[in-house]
């Protein structure tokens, strides 16, 4: 009977620490290209996972509303990688030494903030999704490539190249300060051009054959307290030695 008594008392007591927790949310699957969207209380944190292989670059990218978001990013055995807290837009890239699956954690910065927010994942050289309206995908040499960049996103574009081509790739946003990267077939970086500009151009000649990534953002500044989140339209060029290429509509040749 005392073992019974005990056994009830210890339910109850259980209920009743349960019902007393912060609410959390239940942990979502992050897709590589997808933009996820959710709303923040008082003392919420929503947490979300992938899988990444080792040398995967990874680009992590939160846009709040309404509130000072905070982000964390934690590797396979809950290792810290990182946390990120500068405003209404965070960002975190991680280089993955191991394979396995990571934690994002996004919350408020401070115990009351509450608002929407959009997270958003890009990592190299994995394949991904564009969702509808957005912009990313394969390029064409000589191709010229518009796209829009909303709250917290980061298109992804890929291309193909021979050891030995040389590259060039230009991103020009009249409204707003973009971010471009490049990334080689291992998912290294190869180039980060972002210094309040409205026309950004990397160059870099391929070491090696394979599928190259681009990475199309606003500008971050993260000391930036009210959060910088530029927004607008933009087009990607693509050029590249001695491949082939095209035209693309509505331009020309120059005579000779």
């Amino acid at each position: 009977m005392k073992f019974k008594c005990n056994s009830m008392l210890l339910a109850a007591l259980s209920a009743v620490l349960l019902l007393n927790l912060p609410p959390v949310a239940s942990a979502q699957t992050l897709i590589n290209g997808a933009n996820q969207t959710g709303t923040i209380y008082s003392n919420i944190v929503d947490s979300y996972t992938f899988t990444a292989n080792a040398g995967d670059s990874i680009n992590v990218r939160l846009g709040t509303t309404g509130f000072n978001g905070e982000l964390q990013l934690y590797g396979p055995g809950s290792v810290l990688l990182g946390t990120a807290h500068a405003g209404t837009d965070n960002l975190l890239t991680d280089t993955a030494t191991t394979t396995g699956t990571l934690t994002v954690l996004v919350s408020s910065a401070s115990a009351s903030g509450k608002g929407t927010y959009v997270l958003n994942l890009a990592q190299a050289p994995e394949s991904f999704i564009v969702p509808a309206g957005d912009g990313g995908g394969p390029m064409t040499n000589g191709g010229a490539y518009p796209g829009t960049i909303t709250l917290a996103r980061q298109d992804l574009w890929t291309f193909p190249a021979n050891a030995g081509d040389s590259i060039s790739v230009r991103l020009g946003t009249p409204n707003f300060y973009g971010r471009l990267q490049l990334y080689g077939p291992n998912g290294a970086l190869l180039g980060t051009a972002q210094d309040g500009n409205t026309d950004n151009l990397i160059t870099d000649t391929a070491t090696s054959s394979g599928t190259f990534t681009v990475l199309v953002s606003a500008e971050y500044e993260p000391n930036y307290s009210g959060g910088a989140n530029g927004t607008g339209a933009y087009v990607l060029s693509l050029a590249q030695a001695p491949e082939p290429f095209i035209v693309s509509p509505g331009l020309s040749r120059r005579p000779r």
